[in-house]
């Protein structure tokens, strides 16, 4: 049984998804094995020994165990790190044969200054100003594929066709043949 968020409500143990990532080019295996790592990170900060002479957090997790978490094939989860690697994402340091890696887990220099006011620039294409054109997210494809994100972009601009400030703020944008469906839906 599910139960609603109250102003009491103990929230269930919960990882958290940095904004910076939404950005990114990376799919949603990748994101989600960055959010487990930058979790047990976030306790072996809590506990003495885990950091390095230079006072960098590290954390041991074998490919087996983060394989069993997310519930992927090993070879998911090896390139999934190799893209967290080649993005700066996380820095792996060898132990030797038999050792697991030493993960050390980063993040982009321009990451803590983005707060819950400041939208990233993939949301503000979201927001109109200037009398813009916006589009229901309903309308969107959501998808990492550059591919298809182009594809879905080209499909828009060409079934777009040229609207109109319309309303007391200027803020309802509507064609032509819209603006007639609506003159003859409700007449006055």
């Amino acid at each position: 049984m599910t139960e609603f968020l109250t102003v009491d409500t103990n929230l269930p143990p919960y990882l958290v998804f940095p904004r910076f990532l939404l950005d990114m080019e990376l799919n949603e295996t990748t994101k989600l094995l960055y959010m487990i790592l930058l979790d047990r990170a976030r306790l072996s900060l809590r506990n003495e020994g885990w950091t390095d002479a230079s006072g960098h957090v590290f954390l041991y997790f074998t490919i087996e165990a983060m394989s069993n978490v997310l519930q992927k094939s090993q070879m998911t989860i090896k390139t999934s790190l190799a893209a967290l690697e080649s993005k700066g994402l996380i820095l792996r340091k060898r132990q030797g044969a038999g050792h697991p890696n030493q993960i050390y887990v980063k993040f982009p220099k321009d990451a803590f200054r983005e707060t819950d006011r400041i939208l990233s620039p993939r949301q503000t294409e979201n927001c109109p100003y200037d009398r813009q054109d916006s589009f229901p997210e309903t309308d969107r494809k959501l998808s990492g594929n550059k591919k298809e994100r182009k594809k879905n972009d080209l499909s828009k601009r060409e079934s777009q066709e040229d609207r109109s400030p319309y309303g007391n703020f200027q803020n309802v944008f509507l064609s032509a043949k819209e603006l007639e469906n609506v003159r003859q839906t409700v007449p006055n």
